[in-house]
């Protein structure tokens, strides 16, 4: 007779519930797959339950059913931003994090505590457990601003589908998607508010409005070190790249979704 094996998602539910560090967390975790199971047998139940987990020694807060933990394993196992040998935080000084999402490429780099991080994620429910995660692992050297970062200063409209939060700054919404108005600067704007002088790793992965942010802090460029640059279609790609190119910054390693350049004009 075949041995049982549980469905992926009651293993990762088991899991959940193993890494959860207390008693009401694990009650999360139950009711939580309870209700995904009322759902799987046609229920309309919202599932948007936020859990909380422990990885590695870092407590994170997250939803599940966005897929927010997903990318723990590529930043941290996979290290994805770090494939460069150059671009290990650890001897970082001053760190953008454009696009921080629930923080967790902003927990990575914050383990360098002698490091400022400046983590950007201008969705107010994503905002929430960035913030969560900065003060459940108390990050003190971590600010954290609920901004999108783009070519101008002041507001725009934020939408994303009901299958993620992940946010797209766009003109027009579409069936099945929402939207929520949010607040948008430049990457200048805050480095003169913040008085950052420079800029050892900047991260960029806003969702399709990478060439924006670019076009918003010509001067941070001048500043800045070095660039990982995440992109979802080859037109953010080429617009990047050139950009990029004309500002000074050398192309030193790209793998599938992500370039890495140095400035050539900043000396290490």
């Amino acid at each position: 007779m075949k041995p049982y094996t549980l469905p992926p998602k009651h293993r990762k539910a088991l899991w959940y519930f193993a890494k959860a560090p207390s008693v009401p967390a694990k009650l999360s975790v139950v009711r939580f797959f309870l209700k995904r199971i009322l759902r799987d047998l046609g229920f309309r139940i919202k599932i948007d339950d936020e859990l909380i987990v422990s990885i590695d020694a870092f407590m994170i807060h997250f939803v599940p059913f966005w897929g927010e933990l997903i990318h723990y394993k590529e930043i941290f196992a996979d290290k994805v931003y770090e494939q460069h040998p150059m671009f290990n935080p650890e001897n970082c000084r001053t760190i953008f994090d454009c696009g921080a999402n629930i923080g967790l490429y902003t927990l990575r780099a914050a383990q360098n505590r002698s490091a400022k991080i400046y983590a950007f994620e201008p969705n107010p429910s994503v905002f929430q457990r960035l913030v969560k995660n900065v003060k459940a692992n108390d990050l003190s050297n971590v600010t954290a601003l609920p901004l999108a970062i783009g070519s101008i200063n002041g507001k725009t409209t934020l939408t994303w589908d009901s299958s993620t939060l992940s946010g797209k700054v766009v003109k027009g919404r579409q069936a099945g998607q929402n939207e929520v108005e949010v607040e948008v600067t430049t990457l200048d704007r805050i480095s003169e508010m913040y008085h950052v002088t420079s800029i050892d790793i900047l991260k960029l992965d806003v969702e399709g409005q990478e060439h924006e942010a670019l076009k918003g802090g010509t001067q941070t460029l001048k500043k800045t070190k070095k660039l990982v640059l995440e992109y979802h279609n080859d037109k953010v790609r080429a617009e990047c790249e050139s950009f990029l190119k004309e500002a000074g910054f050398d192309k030193v390693m790209e793998i599938p979704g992500h370039q890495y350049y140095i400035n050539a004009n900043v000396p290490e």
